[in-house]
């Protein structure tokens, strides 16, 4: 997680594409990612566990801070990791709200 986020930081879209794996893989765009790519200004890891029935499943629960635009917001996610061949690869994300979290300015 903490890899792919350095990555965004930096623009280094082929790692991020890299550690894509199942549907992330197949709507990632590496171009419109290019274009519409925010200014991350931070990341909390609120919380990471693995699947209590497969360990080769694992989620991390995430708030990152970022401006796009001119506008500072935040994305508040859980991710969804699947271990293949002893690496992990992000497979899909959940959107999160949550009104308590304040937005930076």
């Amino acid at each position: 997680m903490r890899s792919r986020y350095t990555a965004f930081t930096e623009g280094r879209l082929d790692y991020i594409q890299k550690t894509m794996r199942g549907p992330a893989l197949l709507n990632f765009h590496k171009k419109s990612a290019a274009k519409q790519a925010p200014r991350w200004l931070g990341l909390t890891v609120v919380a990471a566990y693995l699947d209590s029935k497969n360990p080769d499943i694992g989620y991390v629960e995430f708030i990152g801070q970022y401006k796009q635009f001119n506008q500072a917001s935040t994305l508040h996610e859980l991710s969804e990791f699947q271990r293949i061949e002893g690496s992990w690869y992000y497979i899909n994300g959940q959107f999160l709200t949550d009104p308590a979290i304040p937005e930076i300015k």
